[in-house]
Protein backbone atom coordinates (compact mmCIF):
# COMPACT_ATOMS: atom_id res chain seq x y z
CA UNK A 1 0.00 0.00 0.00
CA UNK A 2 1.21 3.02 -0.88
CA UNK A 3 1.17 6.26 1.82
CA UNK A 4 0.41 9.86 1.76
CA UNK A 5 3.50 10.97 2.02
CA UNK A 6 5.09 8.55 -0.80
CA UNK A 7 3.02 10.42 -3.11
CA UNK A 8 4.95 13.39 -3.57
CA UNK A 9 8.45 11.30 -4.23
CA UNK A 10 6.52 9.11 -7.44
CA UNK A 11 5.50 12.51 -8.89
CA UNK A 12 9.09 13.90 -8.74
CA UNK A 13 10.17 10.78 -10.62
CA UNK A 14 7.79 10.53 -13.22
CA UNK A 15 8.35 14.33 -13.79
CA UNK A 16 11.96 13.48 -14.36
CA UNK A 17 11.12 10.65 -16.41
CA UNK A 18 8.42 12.80 -18.68
CA UNK A 19 11.70 15.92 -19.27
CA UNK A 20 14.05 13.41 -19.74
CA UNK A 21 12.02 12.66 -22.73
CA UNK A 22 10.87 15.34 -24.13
CA UNK A 23 14.87 16.42 -23.85
CA UNK A 24 15.46 13.22 -25.84
CA UNK A 25 12.87 13.73 -28.27
CA UNK A 26 13.76 17.72 -28.71
CA UNK A 27 17.20 16.59 -28.90
CA UNK A 28 16.57 13.21 -31.68
CA UNK A 29 14.03 16.11 -33.87
CA UNK A 30 17.64 19.34 -33.81
CA UNK A 31 19.65 16.34 -35.12
CA UNK A 32 17.22 15.46 -37.78
CA UNK A 33 17.13 18.96 -38.68
CA UNK A 34 20.56 19.39 -38.64
CA UNK A 35 21.13 15.95 -40.62
CA UNK A 36 18.37 17.99 -43.40
CA UNK A 37 20.44 21.28 -43.50
CA UNK A 38 23.43 19.53 -44.00
CA UNK A 39 21.80 17.54 -47.04
CA UNK A 40 20.27 20.86 -48.53
CA UNK A 41 24.11 22.32 -48.00
CA UNK A 42 26.03 19.57 -49.47
CA UNK A 43 23.58 19.24 -52.64
CA UNK A 44 24.05 22.91 -52.95
CA UNK A 45 28.05 22.92 -52.62
CA UNK A 46 28.02 19.85 -55.34
CA UNK A 47 25.60 21.73 -57.76
CA UNK A 48 27.95 24.53 -57.56
CA UNK A 49 30.77 22.46 -58.80
CA UNK A 50 29.39 21.48 -61.77
CA UNK A 51 28.95 26.08 -62.06
CA UNK A 52 30.77 27.55 -65.74
CA UNK A 53 31.88 30.36 -63.15
CA UNK A 54 35.10 29.76 -61.27
CA UNK A 55 34.22 31.40 -58.39
CA UNK A 56 30.81 29.48 -58.07
CA UNK A 57 32.92 26.52 -57.95
CA UNK A 58 35.24 27.90 -55.25
CA UNK A 59 32.08 28.48 -53.18
CA UNK A 60 31.36 24.99 -53.93
CA UNK A 61 34.33 23.64 -52.46
CA UNK A 62 34.97 25.25 -49.48
CA UNK A 63 31.43 24.71 -48.50
CA UNK A 64 32.20 21.27 -48.64
CA UNK A 65 34.71 22.11 -46.56
CA UNK A 66 32.85 23.31 -43.76
CA UNK A 67 30.55 20.60 -44.35
CA UNK A 68 33.73 18.06 -43.28
CA UNK A 69 34.07 20.31 -40.54
CA UNK A 70 30.80 20.36 -39.15
CA UNK A 71 30.36 16.53 -39.88
CA UNK A 72 33.30 14.45 -39.58
CA UNK A 73 30.54 11.25 -40.54
CA UNK A 74 30.28 12.85 -44.18
CA UNK A 75 33.87 13.52 -44.74
CA UNK A 76 34.88 10.30 -46.74
CA UNK A 77 32.19 11.40 -49.35
CA UNK A 78 33.36 14.79 -49.53
CA UNK A 79 36.89 13.23 -50.04
CA UNK A 80 35.71 11.14 -52.87
CA UNK A 81 33.67 14.37 -54.35
CA UNK A 82 37.13 16.56 -54.28
CA UNK A 83 38.72 13.84 -55.51
CA UNK A 84 36.62 12.85 -58.51
CA UNK A 85 36.63 16.84 -59.35
CA UNK A 86 40.14 17.18 -59.51
CA UNK A 87 40.17 13.71 -61.78
CA UNK A 88 37.60 14.70 -64.03
CA UNK A 89 39.11 18.82 -64.58
CA UNK A 90 42.55 18.15 -64.66
CA UNK A 91 43.12 14.57 -66.43
CA UNK A 92 47.27 13.96 -67.35
CA UNK A 93 47.77 13.05 -70.86
CA UNK A 94 50.48 12.27 -72.63
CA UNK A 95 50.50 16.68 -73.78
CA UNK A 96 51.02 17.63 -70.36
CA UNK A 97 52.98 14.55 -68.69
CA UNK A 98 56.16 15.57 -68.03
CA UNK A 99 56.53 19.44 -68.95
CA UNK A 100 56.94 22.17 -66.54
CA UNK A 101 54.06 24.69 -66.54
CA UNK A 102 54.59 27.80 -64.21
CA UNK A 103 51.55 29.32 -61.80
CA UNK A 104 50.24 25.94 -60.99
CA UNK A 105 46.70 24.50 -61.08
CA UNK A 106 43.74 27.06 -61.46
CA UNK A 107 42.57 28.13 -58.84
CA UNK A 108 39.63 25.93 -58.64
CA UNK A 109 41.68 23.06 -58.73
CA UNK A 110 44.81 24.77 -56.25
CA UNK A 111 41.54 24.98 -53.21
CA UNK A 112 40.55 21.12 -53.99
CA UNK A 113 44.01 20.03 -53.43
CA UNK A 114 44.19 22.48 -50.28
CA UNK A 115 41.38 20.97 -48.89
CA UNK A 116 42.29 17.22 -49.33
CA UNK A 117 45.76 17.80 -48.30
CA UNK A 118 44.78 19.31 -45.20
CA UNK A 119 42.13 17.44 -43.77
CA UNK A 120 42.10 15.36 -40.54
CA UNK A 121 42.66 11.22 -42.60
CA UNK A 122 41.26 10.02 -39.06
CA UNK A 123 38.08 10.82 -40.06
CA UNK A 124 37.82 9.77 -43.52
CA UNK A 125 36.56 6.08 -42.73
CA UNK A 126 36.68 4.03 -45.65
CA UNK A 127 37.64 6.75 -48.15
CA UNK A 128 41.22 7.97 -49.25
CA UNK A 129 42.79 10.62 -51.68
CA UNK A 130 42.30 9.50 -55.33
CA UNK A 131 44.14 11.31 -57.81
CA UNK A 132 45.30 8.89 -60.31
CA UNK A 133 46.18 10.28 -64.38
CA UNK A 134 45.18 14.08 -62.93
CA UNK A 135 47.59 17.10 -64.10
CA UNK A 136 48.83 18.49 -60.61
CA UNK A 137 52.31 19.98 -62.26
CA UNK A 138 53.42 22.50 -60.17
CA UNK A 139 51.08 22.43 -57.05
CA UNK A 140 52.75 23.68 -53.78
CA UNK A 141 51.80 21.75 -51.55
CA UNK A 142 53.85 23.23 -48.75
CA UNK A 143 52.06 26.34 -48.78
CA UNK A 144 49.31 24.76 -47.73
CA UNK A 145 50.86 24.07 -44.51
CA UNK A 146 51.35 27.39 -43.66
CA UNK A 147 48.37 28.04 -42.48
CA UNK A 148 47.85 25.32 -40.44
CA UNK A 149 50.19 23.55 -37.98
CA UNK A 150 50.55 20.31 -39.96
CA UNK A 151 51.95 19.05 -43.05
CA UNK A 152 50.01 18.30 -45.93
CA UNK A 153 48.83 14.63 -46.01
CA UNK A 154 48.27 12.40 -48.56
CA UNK A 155 49.59 9.06 -46.99
CA UNK A 156 47.88 6.23 -48.93
CA UNK A 157 46.91 8.38 -51.84
CA UNK A 158 46.34 6.79 -55.12
CA UNK A 159 48.82 9.17 -57.34
CA UNK A 160 49.53 6.42 -59.57
CA UNK A 161 49.97 8.13 -63.66
CA UNK A 162 49.72 11.15 -61.60
CA UNK A 163 51.83 14.45 -63.05
CA UNK A 164 53.23 16.43 -60.37
CA UNK A 165 56.07 17.60 -62.66
CA UNK A 166 57.64 20.66 -60.54
CA UNK A 167 55.26 20.78 -57.51
CA UNK A 168 56.82 21.43 -53.68
CA UNK A 169 55.80 18.11 -51.27
CA UNK A 170 58.44 19.58 -49.39
CA UNK A 171 57.49 17.81 -45.85
CA UNK A 172 54.28 16.01 -46.95
CA UNK A 173 52.84 13.43 -45.98
CA UNK A 174 52.87 10.53 -48.45
CA UNK A 175 53.47 7.28 -46.15
CA UNK A 176 52.02 4.35 -48.07
CA UNK A 177 50.83 6.60 -51.20
CA UNK A 178 50.41 5.00 -54.73
CA UNK A 179 53.44 6.73 -57.17
CA UNK A 180 53.36 3.78 -59.57
CA UNK A 181 54.14 4.94 -62.76
CA UNK A 182 53.43 8.39 -61.38
CA UNK A 183 55.57 11.76 -62.60
CA UNK A 184 56.90 13.77 -60.53
CA UNK A 185 59.76 15.57 -62.21
CA UNK A 186 61.78 17.71 -60.55
CA UNK A 187 59.38 17.76 -57.43
CA UNK A 188 60.71 18.77 -53.85
CA UNK A 189 60.58 16.42 -51.48
CA UNK A 190 62.67 17.69 -49.01
CA UNK A 191 61.82 16.84 -45.55
CA UNK A 192 58.96 14.56 -47.02
CA UNK A 193 57.72 11.04 -44.87
CA UNK A 194 57.66 8.77 -47.95
CA UNK A 195 57.66 5.39 -45.74
CA UNK A 196 56.55 2.38 -47.53
CA UNK A 197 55.87 4.16 -50.65
CA UNK A 198 54.75 2.36 -53.85
CA UNK A 199 56.53 4.31 -56.99
CA UNK A 200 57.48 1.31 -59.15
CA UNK A 201 58.38 2.87 -62.40
CA UNK A 202 58.08 6.48 -61.14
CA UNK A 203 59.94 9.47 -63.09
CA UNK A 204 62.13 10.83 -60.26
CA UNK A 205 64.74 12.93 -62.02
CA UNK A 206 66.07 15.92 -60.53
CA UNK A 207 63.96 15.27 -57.21
CA UNK A 208 65.05 16.19 -54.01
CA UNK A 209 64.80 13.84 -51.74
CA UNK A 210 67.14 15.57 -48.86
CA UNK A 211 66.56 13.76 -45.12
CA UNK A 212 63.31 12.18 -47.06
CA UNK A 213 62.42 9.40 -45.60
CA UNK A 214 61.92 6.16 -47.68
CA UNK A 215 61.78 3.28 -45.40
CA UNK A 216 60.64 0.45 -46.99
CA UNK A 217 59.60 2.30 -49.98
CA UNK A 218 58.84 0.05 -53.58
CA UNK A 219 61.05 2.26 -55.81
CA UNK A 220 62.09 -0.44 -58.52
CA UNK A 221 62.87 0.63 -61.92
CA UNK A 222 62.82 4.47 -61.03
CA UNK A 223 64.36 6.84 -63.05
CA UNK A 224 66.31 8.81 -60.42
CA UNK A 225 68.99 10.63 -62.74
CA UNK A 226 70.45 13.65 -61.26
CA UNK A 227 68.16 13.43 -58.03
CA UNK A 228 68.98 14.69 -54.16
CA UNK A 229 69.38 11.42 -52.07
CA UNK A 230 71.20 13.60 -49.29
CA UNK A 231 70.92 12.25 -45.91
CA UNK A 232 67.87 10.24 -46.98
CA UNK A 233 66.58 7.30 -45.09
CA UNK A 234 66.57 4.46 -47.38
CA UNK A 235 66.79 1.62 -45.23
CA UNK A 236 64.67 -1.41 -46.61
CA UNK A 237 63.73 0.72 -49.70
CA UNK A 238 63.67 -1.72 -53.10
CA UNK A 239 65.81 0.14 -55.72
CA UNK A 240 66.41 -2.71 -58.21
CA UNK A 241 67.05 -1.83 -61.33
CA UNK A 242 66.59 1.79 -60.57
CA UNK A 243 68.17 4.40 -62.73
CA UNK A 244 70.59 6.29 -60.39
CA UNK A 245 72.92 8.17 -62.87
CA UNK A 246 74.65 10.92 -61.21
CA UNK A 247 72.87 10.93 -58.14
CA UNK A 248 73.74 11.92 -54.95
CA UNK A 249 73.84 9.34 -52.64
CA UNK A 250 75.85 11.64 -49.37
CA UNK A 251 75.06 10.45 -45.94
CA UNK A 252 71.68 8.62 -47.53
CA UNK A 253 71.23 5.45 -45.17
CA UNK A 254 71.55 2.23 -47.18
CA UNK A 255 70.93 -0.43 -44.80
CA UNK A 256 69.42 -3.47 -46.51
CA UNK A 257 68.64 -1.18 -49.57
CA UNK A 258 67.90 -3.65 -52.33
CA UNK A 259 70.03 -3.17 -55.13
CA UNK A 260 69.55 -5.75 -57.29
CA UNK A 261 70.32 -5.31 -61.13
CA UNK A 262 71.37 -1.44 -59.91
CA UNK A 263 73.65 0.09 -61.68
CA UNK A 264 75.53 2.09 -59.24
CA UNK A 265 79.04 3.52 -61.47
CA UNK A 266 77.76 6.44 -62.30
CA UNK A 267 76.32 7.18 -58.83
CA UNK A 268 77.76 9.93 -57.05
CA UNK A 269 79.36 10.48 -53.34
CA UNK A 270 78.38 6.37 -52.06
CA UNK A 271 80.93 5.28 -49.51
CA UNK A 272 82.10 1.88 -48.77
CA UNK A 273 80.05 2.05 -45.33
CA UNK A 274 76.72 2.39 -47.38
CA UNK A 275 77.51 -0.17 -49.81
CA UNK A 276 78.24 -3.07 -47.41
CA UNK A 277 75.29 -1.84 -45.24
CA UNK A 278 73.50 -2.55 -48.57
CA UNK A 279 71.52 -5.25 -49.51
CA UNK A 280 73.95 -6.57 -52.70
CA UNK A 281 73.34 -9.29 -55.10
CA UNK A 282 76.47 -10.28 -57.86
CA UNK A 283 73.90 -8.55 -60.14
CA UNK A 284 74.73 -5.38 -58.21
CA UNK A 285 76.93 -3.11 -60.66
CA UNK A 286 79.29 -0.97 -58.26
CA UNK A 287 82.00 1.56 -59.37
CA UNK A 288 85.61 0.06 -59.71
CA UNK A 289 86.80 1.59 -56.62
CA UNK A 290 84.29 0.35 -54.28
CA UNK A 291 83.64 -3.37 -56.42
CA UNK A 292 87.50 -4.14 -55.64
CA UNK A 293 86.97 -3.07 -51.98
CA UNK A 294 87.78 -6.29 -49.73
CA UNK A 295 84.86 -5.11 -47.56
CA UNK A 296 82.98 -4.68 -50.42
CA UNK A 297 83.23 -7.91 -52.17
CA UNK A 298 83.53 -10.01 -48.50
CA UNK A 299 79.72 -8.72 -48.21
CA UNK A 300 78.57 -9.75 -51.28
CA UNK A 301 79.80 -13.18 -50.54
CA UNK A 302 78.51 -13.48 -47.10
CA UNK A 303 74.33 -12.69 -48.80
CA UNK A 304 74.84 -14.79 -51.47
CA UNK A 305 75.64 -17.97 -48.85
CA UNK A 306 72.60 -16.74 -47.34
CA UNK A 307 70.66 -17.51 -50.46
Amino acid sequence: MVSATSLPGFAAIIALIFTFLSVQQAHDTLRLSEQGQITDRYTNAVTNLGSDTVDVRLGGIYALQRIMTDSSRDQSTVVRVLSAFVRVHTPESAKTKGIYRSGGPPSDITAALEVLAMRDPDEDGTAFVDLHEADTRTTNFASFWRKVDRPPNLSDADLHLTDLTGSDLSGANLRGANLEQAVPYQVDFTDADLRHAKASLADFRVCDFTRADLTGAKLSRTELVRASLRNANLSGADLSFADVRDASFEGANLRNTRLSETDLTEARDLTVEQVVSAHLYRTTILPETLASNPEVQARIAELAKKK
